[in-house]
């Protein structure tokens, strides 16, 4: 039902932002607002993954590596 909601949400404010929508309109935009909302948080996922792999693998280097 969460998701639901969410794409209900999003219809919604898309018809307050620009009124009057057709259904098939107002579906695809909602479920493109949503598919780029999950696309950023999976790059932002991605990109702290990335930054914690490197973190590690410098931690992990021997003394004389780092110097």
């Amino acid at each position: 039902m969460e998701l639901a909601e969410h794409v209900r949400a999003k219809a919604d404010g898309l018809v307050e932002e620009h009124g009057r929508i057709s259904d098939e309109h107002l579906m695809l935009m909602s479920a493109l607002l949503v598919a780029d909302e999950l696309f950023d948080e999976r790059g932002s996922k991605d990109l702290s993954e990335s930054k914690a792999a490197a973190r590690k693998r410098t931690r992990a280097k021997p003394a004389e590596e780092v110097a």
